[in-house]
C-alpha cells in the first residue's frame, strides 16, 4: 500500500524489527522472558522445559491479531491516499507500536524495576548492594543474606583486584514460580552484567550467589554492550564464574572434574570452547570441565591473562600455546590429582540427558505438569493415566515417578512394584537410579516384604552416591520393621518424630540436613530445634563434619552467629575429605567475618 516497488523491502524490515524487538526489552528491562508478535512467548532460558498456554498468552495473541487485522484493513483504505497521508499513517502506526511497547509492563506483558519492587515488597541497602526481596523473609534471614552478598563481594574483589563502582541490584524471589512469572527463567539464577543486576531464587542463594556475582565482576573485561565473553562463548562465560566460585555441592571444582574424568564422563575441552557446543552436553559436565580448565589457567598463569582471554578468546596470543596444547597440559594436571573414586557419585552428578536430546521436551513437560495438577487435586486415577501416557512415549523419569506414586495412592502397591521392577533397568546408568532404588525399597516395605527392602537399601548404601543417600538408607536399615513401615507411610511430622526418637539412642551421622529440611517444612521454632544440638558434644550424636556444616548454615540463616561459629569450627575440625575443605573453610571465614560486622549493617527498610 505504501509502495508497490519497495513492498518486499518494507515487509522484510518490518518483520525483522518485530523479531528483534525483544532484544530491547531484555537489554533495558529487568527480565529475560518476552512476549513477541511472531514468537508469541519465550520463558527466558532453555532450562524451563514446560511452556503452559496461559490466559495471558492467549490475550497477548488476541491483541496482536486484532491489531494486525486493523493494519491490513487500514492499509487497503490508504491505497488511494497521497504520499503525505501515507507517511502520516505510517508514523501513526509506529507510534501505536511504540506506545504498546511502553504499556507492556502495565498490561502484564513485560516487567519493570518498579513492578519487581512492588511484587517483592522490601529493600535492604548495604555498602555495595540494593537487595530487593519478598516481605515474607524475616529480618534475621535477610540480614544474613546481605552479609553473604558483602562477603562474597570482598572475596571476589580480592581475587580479581577490582570491584564495580556502582551498587549492585540483587533481586531475590520467594519461589521459582514467582521468578518465572516476573522475570522468566524460573529454574536458573541469572546475572545481567550490563545492568549490574542478579536475579536469584531464595532457595538457591547459598549455591548460586557467588557464581552470579562473578558474572557481574567479569563485566569489567567483557565485550559488546552486553559485557559478556568474547564471541559470547558460553564455556568461557560460565567457566569463569565456576572457577571463581570453586564450589560444587561443597566440593572444589577440580575434585568434581577428576571424578568425572576417572568415571568416563569425558568431553574434550577444546571442543567445549568451540562455538556453542557447550550446550550439547549434560550441563554439569559442561560447567565442570569449563570451570576446572579456567581455574587451571587462572592458577597457573594468573588472573590478568585470564581477563585478556575473556576479552579476546585468543589462546595463542595470550598464552603462546594453542587451545589443544593447553588442554593437554590441563589433562596432565587433572591426572595428577588423587581421589577416592566413586563411580556412583559421578553417575549421580553426570548421568542425565542433555536438554536437546530429550524426547518431545516441551510437550512432555506440559503433560507432566497437567498430570501433577490432577495428582495434587487428589484425582489419582486420572493422574495415573496421564503419567502412564507420557512415560510410554518419552521414558521420562518424572513421569515414571508420578505413575508409581499415583498407583501407591490408589493402594495398588503390587502394580507399582511390578512397574518399577520392569523399568528400573532402563536407568542403570542414570542419575535417577538411586531415587528409583530408594523407591523400590520403600514399596517393598509397603508390601510387607522387609527382607527384600533391606536388600535394596544395602545395595544403595554400598553404592553410596552421596552423604544424603548414605544417611537415609542407614536410618531405614536401623529401624525396626514396625517403625520402618510407620516411617515410610508417615507424614513429614511422623518422619521427624521418628528420626528424633532414633537419634536419642543412635548416631545422627549425616542426618542433620534431613532434620533441618523437615523442621523448615513443619515451620518449627528455630530455638527449639537447635537446642537439641547446641549443648551436646560430638560423642553424643556422633555428628559428622557435614552435620556441623548444615547446622552452622541453619544457625546463621536465623541470625544465631555464635552457635553458627561453633558449628563451623567443628565442621572444619572433623573434616575428613580434603575435597570439601574449601567450602567448609569458606563458611567458617564467612561466619567469623559476620560476627565482627553484625552491628554495622543498616536496618531493614
Amino acid at each position: 500500500s505504501l509502495s508497490k516497488k519497495y513492498s518486499f523491502i518494507f515487509f522484510f524490515v518490518f518483520y525483522v524489527l518485530l523479531i528483534l524487538a525483544p532484544i530491547l526489552e531484555i537489554y533495558y528491562r529487568p527480565q529475560i522472558y518476552f512476549y513477541n508478535p511472531v514468537i508469541v512467548y519465550f520463558p527466558g532460558t532453555m532450562y524451563d522445559e514446560a511452556i503452559a498456554i496461559t490466559w495471558k498468552m492467549i490475550s497477548y495473541r488476541f491483541i496482536t491479531i486484532m491489531f494486525m487485522i486493523f493494519v491490513i484493513w487500514s492499509a487497503l483504505k490508504i491505497r488511494k491516499f497521497s504520499m503525505t497521508k501515507k507517511i502520516i499513517y505510517l508514523i501513526s502506526l509506529f507510534a501505536a507500536i511504540f506506545l504498546f511497547f511502553g504499556l507492556k509492563p502495565i498490561l502484564g506483558f513485560s516487567s519493570s524495576e518498579s513492578i519487581l519492587y512492588k511484587a517483592l515488597g522490601k529493600k535492604y541497602s548495604t555498602k555495595h548492594f540494593e537487595i530487593i526481596y519478598p516481605a515474607s523473609l524475616s529480618e534475621k534471614k535477610i540480614k544474613y543474606i546481605a552479609f553473604e552478598h558483602e562477603y562474597y563481594f570482598k572475596e571476589i574483589s580480592k581475587l580479581l583486584k577490582w570491584q564495580p563502582e556502582r551498587k549492585i541490584t540483587s533481586y531475590i524471589f520467594k519461589s521459582r514460580e514467582q521468578k518465572r512469572k516476573l522475570f522468566g527463567a524460573g529454574n536458573a539464577d541469572v546475572a545481567k552484567p550490563w545492568m549490574n543486576m542478579i536475579f536469584l531464587n531464595y532457595s538457591d542463594i547459598n549455591q548460586t550467589l557467588k557464581h552470579e556475582l562473578a558474572h557481574l565482576f567479569s563485566a569489567h573485561f567483557g565485550v559488546s554492550p552486553l559485557k559478556l565473553s568474547a564471541g559470547f562463548n558460553p564455556a568461557l562465560l560460565e567457566g569463569f564464574a565456576v572457577a571463581v566460585e570453586n564450589n560444587f555441592d561443597n566440593y572444589n571444582i577440580d575434585y568434581i572434574a577428576k571424578l568425572a574424568y576417572d568415571s568416563d564422563y569425558k568431553y574434550p575441552v577444546k571442543t567445549l570452547f568451540s562455538g556453542f557446543k557447550f550446550y550439547t552436553q549434560t550441563p554439569l559436565i559442561s560447567y565442570t570441565y569449563a570451570g576446572s580448565f579456567i581455574k587451571y589457567l587462572m592458577d597457573k598463569y594468573g588472573v590478568s591473562k585470564l581477563e585478556k582471554l575473556y576479552h579476546t578468546l585468543n589462546f595463542n596470543g595470550i598464552y603462546n600455546k594453542s587451545l589443544r596444547k593447553l588442554s593437554d597440559d590441563y589433562y596432565t594436571y587433572l591426572k595428577s590429582i588423587h581421589i577416592v573414586d566413586n563411580k556412583y557419585k559421578a553417575q549421580l552428578y553426570f548421568g542425565t540427558v542433555p536438554i536437546f536430546k530429550k524426547f518431545c521436551l516441551r510437550y512432555a513437560a506440559n503433560q507432566i505438569n497437567d498430570a501433577r495438577s490432577k495428582y495434587n487435586k487428589g484425582l489419582f486415577s486420572d493422574a495415573m493415566k496421564s503419567f502412564k501416557k507420557v512415560y510410554y512415549y518419552s521414558n521420562s523419569f518424572p513421569a515414571l515417578m508420578g505413575y508409581m506414586n499415583s498407583l501407591i495412592k490408589l493402594n495398588r502397591n503390587k502394580k507399582a512394584l511390578v512397574l518399577l521392577k520392569q523399568n528400573i533397568g532402563k536407568y542403570s546408568h542414570s542419575a535417577y537410579l538411586f531415587s528409583l532404588e530408594l523407591k523400590l525399597g520403600d514399596i517393598f516395605v509397603r508390601d510387607n516384604k522387609i527382607s527384600s527392602a533391606d536388600s535394596v537399601y544395602n545395595i544403595l548404601l554400598n553404592q553410596n552416591p552421596s552423604k544424603r543417600y548414605e544417611s537415609i538408607t542407614k536410618l531405614r536399615l536401623s529401624l525396626t520393621d514396625k517403625i520402618l513401615k510407620k516411617y515410610v507411610l508417615g507424614s513429614p511430622f511422623d518422619k521427624y518424630e521418628i528420626i528424633l526418637k532414633f537419634v536419642k539412642n543412635n548416631s545422627l551421622y549425616n542426618l542433620a540436613g534431613v532434620m533441618i529440611e523437615l523442621s523448615k517444612y513443619l515451620q518449627q521454632n528455630y530455638s527449639d530445634f537447635i537446642s537439641k544440638f547446641a549443648n551436646e558434644n560430638r560423642n553424643r550424636f556422633k555428628l559428622s563434619a557435614n552435620d556441623f556444616f548444615n547446622l552452622s548454615v541453619y544457625s546463621a540463616e536465623n541470625g544465631d552467629y555464635s552457635t553458627a561459629l561453633n558449628f563451623a569450627k567443628l565442621s572444619v575440625k572433623y573434616l575428613q575429605n580434603d575435597a570439601s575443605t574449601g567450602a567448609y573453610t569458606e563458611n567458617l571465614n564467612l561466619i567469623k567475618w559476620i560476627r565482627k560486622r553484625s552491628q554495622l549493617m543498616k536496618k531493614v527498610k
